[in-house]
Parts: structure tokens; C-alpha cells; sequence
């Protein structure tokens, strides 16, 4: 993902998801069809990122430095 050239520099990163534990299955591979993707899941996965990112937004940068 992008984050990690992000964290590498010290500057706060996130990475979003919404692979299973199975994803090694699919992705990238022969069963990397969208007949195998959720899209129930695939629309909660974004309400939740954007519940979060909105959270995220208000807090201060020092929120998450370490």
C-alpha cells in the first residue's frame, strides 16, 4: 500500500481493507472475479471508513504521532 512509504518517513499513514482472511484465494489470481466480491460488504466497509475518517479529521495531528 501507499501507507507504508508514508510511515517510513515518520508521517502518520493509514491503510483501509476490506479483503477476508481469505484473499490469498482470490486476489490477483484465477478466482479474482466479481462474482467473488461482497458488495454488501463491500458498501458497509466504506460506511465505516467514512465514519472513521471523519473522526479522524477532528482529532489533532498529535492524536497519533508516537
Amino acid at each position: 500500500s501507499d501507507s507504508a512509504s508514508f510511515r517510513k518517513q515518520k508521517i502518520p499513514a493509514i491503510s483501509i481493507h476490506g479483503l477476508s482472511g481469505k484473499w490469498q484465494d482470490y486476489l490477483h489470481g484465477a478466482g479474482d472475479r466479481m462474482e467473488n466480491v461482497n458488495m454488501q460488504s463491500v458498501y458497509l466497509g466504506y460506511r465505516h471508513g467514512l465514519a472513521f475518517l471523519v473522526k479522524l479529521e477532528a482529532s489533532p495531528c498529535a492524536a497519533f504521532r508516537k
